[in-house]
């Protein structure tokens, strides 16, 4: 476990003092814990667990944006902080290792935490005290911990910085700033004032892939790359420029302008477009991406939908050919979930539905609409946690696990008691050791990390295994009655 923060007396304030150290600093030391193995695959990385070799690493619930002086200080959390525990050990949470005592904070729900080599890489809010006697809780800073507790530093600090869109890489820190796409790397000396370099200026949206698997043995991944969109910088056109971008900078290049589908856009306008980025799938060694496609009449800046699209990079020079890009809906779908380049994607905005290709008549298959076989009503606002072994599994306004099965043999299953938080990490679908677990903070238990084994769900009883997946404080294992 780690050391609780030591208390400042007034002789070790005078000796302190004496050494030029300003003794309201928060301290990063630790415990020092077995090194874990670097050159092992992680899994699920992005969220609020990652499976590593032996291990799972795991945040130990959400804090809150603490804002009491000292509650953040490193040493002094334990709900919010990033434990782990051997997989061997998961029936006995009490020999779980508080490996970052410091509460994790992330304002989307995709970003949780990544283990890249022998760190551990996330988000915390600020533990300083401002001259007004309150703690800055707007300042994000960006921060790694050595996978044995050691080495804590602060890679970059963002001043009201909460809702920074980011990506963590194995080269370093990818992240959008007033309109400017910034490289932050995390080799050699950390200097937490410089922004880092300039990847693009005048961005107008950046989407970051969730890149969830690392493995060491093969580096930088197609799934690690991202993509960004300039607007044209000329009066009355409305198209824009799409890019693809590396951190280890091997890769910036425009992928599609309004030159890409005609010559003449001028006067072909329907073939001149503006490309928006909705979502994109890891496909391991390719990356799938689903855009829309739109257009402008005239002097109009009003856009009209051409049609959602798909292409699939299968390797990182992402080379682009048109031609090969596939169109499954002239419906604008706003909210989707990639399944994957073959199956197609769920579209979550409105009624769940699946749209597909149809690759032996190189067309789109008839959208298919989800729906209970024993109800009237079709699955509406859903929103996906993931997909696994033929079944989508989701939440709707409840915030509770339910799952289909997507060739409708089977009716819905209300596969989940407990309310999940969903205004924080999003819950996750992982697929490990031969079972299928829904991680989830739970509202009903403190928002403390939970686990569901999908995989035990028993549909007689109409119950599933779900676990306390974490230490409480002694405070909420009383209030809530579960076991520290």
């Amino acid at each position: 476990m780690s050391k609780k923060l030591l208390l400042i007396t007034a002789i070790l304030l005078v000796t302190v003092l004496a050494v030029g150290v300003f003794a309201g600093c928060e301290s990063y030391k630790n415990t020092k814990f077995e090194m874990d193995s670097v050159s092992v695959p992680a899994l699920s990385n992005g969220g609020s667990v990652v499976y590593h070799g032996d291990y799972i690493y795991f945040i130990n619930g959400y804090s809150g944006y603490l804002d009491g002086f000292k509650e953040n200080w490193f040493g002094n959390v334990l709900k919010g902080a990033i434990l782990r525990i051997k997989k061997s050990d998961v029936s006995d949470m009490s020999k779980a290792e508080v490996i970052v005592p410091k509460s994790v904070i992330s304002d989307s729900e995709n970003r949780g935490f990544s283990i890249y080599g022998e760190y551990i890489y996330y988000t915390s809010s600020s533990a300083t005290e401002t001259k007004s006697g309150t703690v800055d809780t707007s300042e994000l800073q960006f921060m790694r911990t050595r996978l044995d507790g050691q080495n804590t530093a602060i890679i970059l600090k963002i001043a009201n910085g909460l809702s920074t869109t980011y990506k963590y890489t194995p080269a370093g820190l990818v992240y959008l700033s007033d309109g400017t796409l910034y490289f932050k790397s995390t080799s050699g000396k950390l200097n937490s004032k410089k922004k880092g370099d300039v990847i693009a200026e005048k961005v107008s949206a950046v989407h970051f892939p969730v890149s969830q698997t690392y493995d060491p043995s093969k580096g930088y991944a197609v799934a690690d790359h991202f993509f960004y969109t300039k607007a044209s910088e000329e009066t009355g056109n409305y198209t824009n420029q799409l890019y693809v971008a590396s951190a280890d900078g091997k890769v910036n290049k425009k992928i599609i302008d309004q030159f890409t589908y005609t010559k003449t856009p001028a006067t072909d306008s329907k073939n001149a477009f503006s490309i928006s980025v909705v979502a994109s799938r890891d496909e391991g060694s390719a990356l799938t991406l689903l855009y829309k496609k739109s257009y402008y009449l005239g002097t109009s800046s009003s856009a009209i939908v051409d049609g959602m699209y798909m292409y699939k990079f299968d390797n990182s020079s992402f080379n682009f050919d048109p031609a090969k890009e596939i169109k499954l809906t002239a419906t604008n779908i706003s909210a989707a979930y990639v399944v994957s380049y073959d199956q197609g994607f769920l579209a979550t905005s409105g009624t769940l539905t699946l749209y597909s290709y149809d690759f032996t008549t190189a067309s789109a298959n008839a959208p298919v609409v989800f729906a209970d076989k024993t109800a009237t009503n079709k699955i509406s606002s859903a929103t996906v946690i993931g997909v696994d072994q033929g079944y989508v599994y989701y939440y709707n306004s409840d915030a509770k696990v339910y799952r289909y099965k997507m060739d409708g043999s089977a009716n819905v299953e209300y596969i989940g008691s407990n309310k999940m938080k969903t205004d924080f990490i999003a819950p996750e679908l992982v697929a490990a050791d031969d079972a299928t677990y829904v991680y989830y903070f739970n509202t009903d238990k403190g928002d403390y990390l939970y686990r569901l084994n999908a995989s035990g769900y028993d549909r007689k009883e109409s119950k599933s295994d779900d676990i306390l997946f974490g230490i409480m404080t002694s405070e909420d294992a009383a209030k809530y009655a579960e076991k520290k």
